[in-house]
């Protein structure tokens, strides 16, 4: 299996947990899973633009600055939707005191937002 094929197969499973989980109040998860499925769409892209293969976050971060400085498929709005995703999975997974006072429903829907932007290469 190529590795975009791979990408958009986990993007698939990772939105069908997305839509099992949605509607609950675990938004640890939900950050979680909305997060991993823009990096996958992320690495999907990756591949099929420029055969390019990130395998640790900070080389994905330094990919995807790299292709938005230089115009290459890639905006600063994508940019700015991956790092609050990033950075909002990150407060989910490693401090459970800040997630609970930052996410609720409405952080919810502006990180399904961000999703939609990366997912779509919004320029």
């Amino acid at each position: 299996m190529s590795e975009s094929k791979y990408h958009i197969e986990q993007t698939k499973h990772n939105k069908d947990f997305l839509n099992e989980i949605e509607d609950s109040i675990f938004y640890d998860w939900i950050t979680t899973t909305i997060f991993y499925t823009a990096l996958h769409y992320l690495d999907s892209f990756f591949d099929i633009f420029f055969n390019e293969h990130p395998q640790t976050h900070e080389e994905r971060m330094r990919l995807l600055e790299e292709k938005v400085r230089n115009g290459k498929k890639f905006s600063k709005k994508i940019w700015k939707s991956y790092l609050r995703l990033m950075n909002d999975s990150k407060t989910a997974r490693y401090y459970p005191d800040q997630w609970r006072t930052k996410l609720n429903k409405e952080r919810i829907q502006t990180l399904l937002k961000d999703l939609e932007i990366v997912k779509n290469r919004e320029m």
